[in-house]
This record gives C-alpha cells, sequence and structure tokens, in this order.
C-alpha cells in the first residue's frame, strides 16, 4: 500500500492533519539538533532546580577533546588534590538559586561549527558564558567554554594541566 492510497482513503481533512503533523513533526527532529535546541536542552536543569542533572551525560555535552581535558582534570583533582576546575563550567558556580536563562544566541560559523552566548541570572547576579560549538555525528557538542572560569576552558586546561604533569614529575623524581 502507497502513502498515496493511504492519504486518499483518510479523505483530504485527514490528509491534510497527517500532513502537518509530519512536517512539523520533522521541523520539531530538526529544532532538536540545533544549537539553540541543545543549550536549552543543557541549561534546563538548572532551570528547573534539578541541577546536577545526570541525565545528559558528559558525553553528551562535550566533544571528546574537551571532555578528555576535563577527565584528566578530573584523575588529578582524585589522585593528587591539584584539580583545575572546581566549579561548575556550565555556569560557573558552584550553587543555582532562582536560575534564569535570560537570552541564547548564536552564531553559524559553517558547517558543523557555531559560537554562542547564553545569558543567565543565578542568586540574582548576571552572567554571560559564551560557547564554541560543534556538530558530531549529527549531534551539538561543546568544543570550548568561553568566559566562565577563564577565558577559555580549554586552553586553561590544556596548559594548566601540562603544568601540573610537569610539577608531579619533579616531585615524583
Amino acid at each position: 500500500m502507497s502513502l498515496q492510497f493511504n492519504l486518499a482513503r483518510l479523505g483530504l481533512g485527514s490528509a491534510m492533519v497527517l500532513l502537518a503533523i509530519v512536517i512539523f513533526g520533522s521541523a520539531r527532529a530538526q529544532n532538536a539538533t540545533s544549537p539553540e535546541a541543545f543549550l536549552h536542552q543543557l541549561y534546563q536543569p538548572y532551570v528547573l532546580d534539578a541541577w546536577p542533572d545526570k541525565s545528559m551525560g558528559p558525553q553528551k555535552i562535550y566533544d571528546p577533546d574537551l571532555l578528555a581535558l576535563i577527565k584528566r582534570d578530573q584523575f588529578f583533582m582524585q589522585k593528587y588534590e591539584k584539580g583545575l576546575v572546581r566549579v561548575d563550567p556550565i555556569c560557573g558556580c558552584q550553587d543555582t538559586d532562582a536560575f534564569r536563562v535570560t537570552k541564547i544566541a548564536v552564531q553559524s560559523q559553517g558547517a558543523g561549527k557555531a559560537k554562542a552566548t547564553v545569558a543567565f541570572t543565578n542568586s540574582g547576579h548576571r552572567d554571560e558564558v559564551g560557547y564554541e560549538l560543534v556538530s558530531v555525528g549529527g549531534q551539538w557538542r561543546v568544543h570550548d567554554i568561553l568566559g566562565s572560569i577563564a577565558p577559555s576552558l580549554r586552553t586553561y586546561l590544556a596548559t594548566g594541566l601540562a603544568k601540573e604533569e610537569r610539577e608531579i614529575a619533579r616531585s615524583t623524581q
């Protein structure tokens, strides 16, 4: 049975409703993979006071390279108590209270790349965090966070961890 045959049997009104569902359903599915939708999903637990939310998981937030740096930092924190990131880099905070996203602005940087800014209030204080986003396997991920902890989280971790490794190597010789 073809789609044409089924639509003909449904009648014109039902066929139009079905067509609208297909069109809007497709648009919604496309929006679910947009940078804006990704950032809305990322900040939803903060807004709902359900932070920290483990359901998204770091592998669904960060690109593989940034995730590797974050995991290396966590390793240094656990093993040597020398970690660099001591706050949540998404909000630049340790706690949230009356968290509200006030603006999400995204600029495409070509295929699979975007820059974004998220403005929010937390505990009555206004803040703004920048993002470099990349598409990984068709899903948006954070490539870098700009301004929550350092001008570039990626650079801060890469240079800071290299320094930590040198200091640890010297102290164990």
